[in-house]
């Protein structure tokens, strides 16, 4: 879990089938000791991770990320430069699908965007 560890939940507002999230990362993690010494970035990979995770928190279920149909990397996420983010998932049920778009954005800039498909674990 990267919540309440790399990244703060600061705020969340949850609705049917979306939330907005207010969170902020931790420049003194360990991860950016390899990712990169001396310019930190956050990895892509725990992008997609925390917005699963928060759509796990919100639907109380455990899910696996199935099919990434979309992903941009739009701006590097530079820890000491973007000290609180906004975190926006929308989400439709389809069975055992729940499809999924979301966006990470500063207080002036997209950050990152995905679309894709979560399946129950």
């Amino acid at each position: 879990m990267l919540l309440n560890n790399l990244f703060h939940l600061h705020n969340q507002q949850i609705n049917e089938h979306s939330l907005l999230a207010k969170l902020s990362v931790d420049p003194a993690h360990a991860i950016f000791e390899g990712h990169f010494p001396g310019q930190p970035v956050v990895p892509g990979v725990c992008m997609v991770q925390v917005v699963k995770e928060l759509v796990e928190s919100a639907t109380g279920q455990q899910l696996l990320l199935q099919k990434a149909a979309q992903i941009k990397f739009l701006r590097l996420w530079v820890p000491e430069q973007n000290q609180i983010v906004s975190v926006t998932v929308s989400w439709q049920i389809d069975g055992n699908n729940i499809n999924t778009t979301a966006a990470i954005q500063s207080d002036t800039e997209h950050l990152f965007k995905i679309s894709g498909v979560l399946v129950r674990a």
